[in-house]
């Protein structure tokens, strides 16, 4: 912008000086011309500037985030023995467990026990802010109980390799976090062996109806996603969140609000693929809609 005003200027300022009738001013017209070139070969380094310090200013962005990855404190601790189990039940077990937040002065938690069977389906409900998202996070690892234990299948799941113990019990939260990149690459993520097959990826699709969101977009499998699913309504994301799941084999399954977003139909279609894949499985489900609570066997209120 800056050249192109400067350009106007000189033509107009020169324009007046080729016109001008005192001989002193008077400037010929390839005077001009040289002039106009001179000046923008003077301005375009300074413009190149500019985007320098426009891609510095990116970099350094980017180099704070890496950075703040890298100082993050490592969930599993080197030199530590952990435990894998050559078998999971899914036995769980919360003995008094207690936790609070650092920036909130009442626990989140406060002396919780309950014992969940393998294979049995609990549903946890409770007003809001009574823990019950806590619990759920607290039994995956994602946070360490300030006291009491966790146990999976009578071993508490800080003797576990966190690896193990993440392959074997899966979290599915409220709001499920999409990534930049292809809708293939999304739920390709849920392998923790890196890739899937393609007859997974087929029977995930279609367990939970992704395979019709699918064959609407010209791209299919293909689709790109913007950050945190951008394109995409917040039912889509869910289904695709579901999907993902199910490219996973647990033992253990965590649900918080599986169906928010879903219109009727699509959490009636949802709920039974649920009910079908986690046959097999020990199941927690957190939710407020009692619709969710027909494939659960077993209520606890936490208060």
């Amino acid at each position: 912008v800056m050249q192109q005003l400067n350009t106007v200027f000189l033509i107009i300022i020169g324009t007046y000086l080729i016109h001008s009738e005192d001989p002193s001013s008077k400037i010929t017209m390839g005077a001009l011309i040289a002039s106009v070139i001179l000046s923008g070969r003077a301005l375009s380094p300074l413009g190149q500037i500019a985007g320098l310090a426009v891609r510095f200013q990116q970099a350094w962005t980017a180099l704070k985030g890496v950075n703040n990855i890298v100082e993050r404190k490592c969930d599993r601790v080197h030199d530590k023995k952990y435990i894998t189990l050559n078998q999971t039940h899914g036995n769980l077990k919360f003995t008094d467990i207690s936790f609070s937040y650092d920036n909130l002065p009442h626990r989140a938690v406060d002396k919780v026990s309950f014992t969940v069977k393998a294979g049995e389906k609990v549903g946890i409900l409770g007003r809001i802010g009574s823990g019950k998202s806590t619990i759920l996070k607290l039994a995956t690892g994602l946070y360490q109980t300030d006291s009491g234990s966790i146990t999976l299948d009578g071993v508490d799941i800080r003797q576990i390799d966190p690896y193990f113990l993440r392959s074997q019990i899966l979290l599915l939260e409220q709001e499920p976090r999409l990534f930049l990149g292809t809708l293939r690459e999304n739920i390709d993520l849920a392998r923790m062996d890196g890739f899937s097959n393609d007859q997974d990826l087929i029977l995930s699709l279609r367990l939970f109806g992704l395979d019709r969101i699918i064959n609407e977009h010209p791209r299919g499998l293909d689709m790109f996603l913007g950050e945190n699913g951008l394109g995409l309504s917040g039912g889509q994301k869910q289904i695709v969140a579901l999907a993902r799941m199910a490219m996973r084999d647990p033992k253990v399954v965590l649900l918080d609000e599986p169906t928010t977003g879903l219109d009727q139909q699509s959490e009636i279609q949802a709920l039974n693929a649920l009910n079908m894949w986690c046959r097999t499985k020990t199941l927690l489900v957190v939710t407020h809609r009692p619709q969710v609570l027909q494939i659960v066997n077993r209520i606890i209120v936490i208060d």
